[in-house]
C-alpha cells in the first residue's frame, strides 16, 4: 500500500469481513479480538492476528491481498479449529458467499 494511513483504513474495512467468516464457518464464536501489530508479508500482502471469545489459544492470522477483499483463509490454532462448524471442516464458505447467501434470505 502507498501508506500507513491507506493500509490502516484498508484492515479497517476487512476486519468485519473476517469476523462474518469465522462466525459463519466456527461454532460458539463471540468476541473477535485482533493483534494490534499488522505485518507484510514478501507476497505483498497484509497478515493480521488475533483470537476469539477473549482465549488467546484460540487464536487465528488472516492473509489479506490490497485492494482485494478478504475472502477466507483465517488460519486457526488446532483449538480454533475443534470449534469448525462439520458442514465446513473442508471447505469453508467465502466471505462472497455468505454475503449473497444473505441478501437472498433478506428478499
Amino acid at each position: 500500500m502507498s501508506n500507513k494511513k491507506e493500509e490502516t483504513e484498508y484492515i479497517q474495512a476487512q476486519k468485519p469481513r473476517i469476523e462474518k467468516y469465522l462466525k459463519y464457518n466456527y461454532n460458539g464464536i463471540q468476541t473477535v479480538t485482533y493483534e494490534k501489530e499488522t505485518t507484510t508479508t514478501p507476497m505483498g500482502g497484509l497478515h493480521i492476528q488475533g483470537y476469539v471469545n477473549n482465549d488467546k489459544n484460540l487464536y487465528f492470522s488472516a492473509t489479506m491481498f490490497p485492494p482485494e477483499n478478504f475472502e477466507a483463509g483465517a488460519s486457526p490454532s488446532k483449538d480454533l479449529d475443534k470449534m469448525k462448524k462439520e458442514e465446513y471442516k473442508y471447505q469453508t464458505k467465502l466471505v462472497s458467499e455468505i454475503e449473497a447467501e444473505e441478501k437472498t434470505q433478506k428478499k
